[in-house]
């Protein structure tokens, strides 16, 4: 079988006055013109604001469909649109590469005459190459549609560019590109972690304790096929993702949830109702189910920060990960929708001496991530060591915090 790679190609962009949105062949990719052409603007090369989202990541099945997102973080501008065209690696110019399905009225899929691509039998000869297109500007810099990529298969390169209009008319575009290499499942190791490569978040102190709620950092190779954080889009209804780009975490055999992804490193939050004791980690992606990594799971393994910011009345806030339990309880992966206090017992000591606290308990707002605030007593000056116990479990040693003079 005759291996083939593709080139699939996102250009988003506003016309102003064009309706339909941009002519065929002014996508940027390789034979195209760009919007220089017809946008006052600048161009960004490898955009870090612009995130390219297959469903699976970096992985697709040959012949089956997926669903694509492309969105621009931080954006700044009034209104964005989208073309997209996918082509084949090693014929850029005029090979088309699969088939684009626009999901909403808001988008449709021209052929390489300019014509809508007909209902069926796909766009004719000689103008095979595919572009979807938005039919009117978006308010929003995130567009959704389905890709079916050749049944022969074959790594995927994915250019996006993307043109957000910040002034009036055709002025103030900024064009936005950025690539993503895909491959076909089975055309590339699966993933496998390193000995000894999963631990709770280094900066709390790592440590091969773990705790449900609590961040770990999982390391190895072919982990994931992008790079990838969760935004909020991929909460639902205040629980964080089970699946982040086409990559899973499974501890003990319940489904962690996936924070960060990259072919390096998995970043993932520890599920509830894990039996304590020696659990197994695992890391899946498309193109396989990685080895197992033992590591132990405990009611609390509490990890500090090492950075403490001073408030009014002289208090101290630091952070945490791995306190424990809380009142009210608060799911592992969930949201925290307000104060959620410390169960178990706990204190502050600093230089071997317990202070003041007057809150322990998770952040509202954020996912496992615990807060204390403590008072230093009096004639407490300079750098002092601090460590947090819960339930006679501490945090790590060595953190140091300075209090001024």
């Amino acid at each position: 079988m005759m291996r083939v790679s593709l080139l699939l190609v996102f250009w988003v962009v506003e016309m102003g006055a064009m309706v339909s949105g941009a002519p065929v062949r002014h996508s940027g990719a390789p034979g195209d013109n760009q919007c220089v052409q017809c946008h006052l603007g600048t161009r960004v090369e490898n955009s870090a604001q612009l995130r390219i989202r297959p469903e699976n990541g970096g992985y697709y099945e040959p012949g089956v469909r997926q669903r694509i997102r492309v969105e621009l973080v931080g954006a700044e501008g009034r209104v964005f649109g989208v073309q997209v065209t996918a082509r084949l690696t090693r014929n850029p110019a005029v090979e088309a590469g699969g088939t684009l399905h626009a999901l909403t009225e808001a988008q449709w899929v021209a052929c390489d005459n300019d014509r809508e691509r007909p209902a069926t039998g796909g766009c004719p000869a000689g103008a095979r190459v595919e572009f979807l297109n938005h039919a009117y500007p978006a308010a929003r810099p995130d567009f959704a549609f389905d890709w079916t990529p050749p049944v022969e298969g074959g790594s995927v390169d994915v250019y996006v560019a993307l043109n957000e209009i910040t002034g009036s008319g055709l002025k103030g575009a900024k064009m936005h590109l950025r690539s993503l290499r895909m491959a076909p499942v089975g055309s590339s190791p699966g993933p496998r972690l390193v000995s000894g490569g999963v631990q709770q978040a280094g900066q709390f102190g790592g440590g091969r304790r773990v705790s449900a709620g609590t961040l770990v950092e999982l390391y190895g190779e072919n982990l994931a096929g992008v790079t990838e954080s969760w935004g909020a889009g991929d909460f639902q209804g205040g629980v964080a993702p089970e699946r982040l780009a086409g990559v899973a975490v499974r501890v003990g055999g319940k489904a962690a949830f996936v924070q960060y992804v990259s072919p390096g490193q998995v970043n993932a939050v520890m599920p509830d109702g894990v039996t304590p004791g020696m659990v197994e980690v695992e890391v899946r992606n498309p193109a396989g189910v990685s080895n197992g990594v033992m590591v132990e799971m405990a009611g609390e393994s509490p990890g500090l920060l090492p950075v403490a910011l001073r408030g009014e009345g002289g208090w101290v806030t630091m952070f945490a990960l791995g306190l424990g339990e809380t009142e009210p309880r608060v799911g592992a992966g969930q949201v925290t929708p307000g104060l959620a206090r410390l169960k178990g017992v706990w204190r502050v000591l600093v230089e071997g001496r317990e202070v003041e606290v007057n809150y322990g308990g998770l952040v509202p707002g954020l996912v496992g991530l615990y807060q204390v605030n403590w008072r230093p007593a009096e004639g407490m000056r300079g750098e002092v060591g601090v460590v947090v116990e819960v339930n006679g479990r501490r945090t790590q040693e060595g953190v140091v915090v300075g209090l001024g003079q």
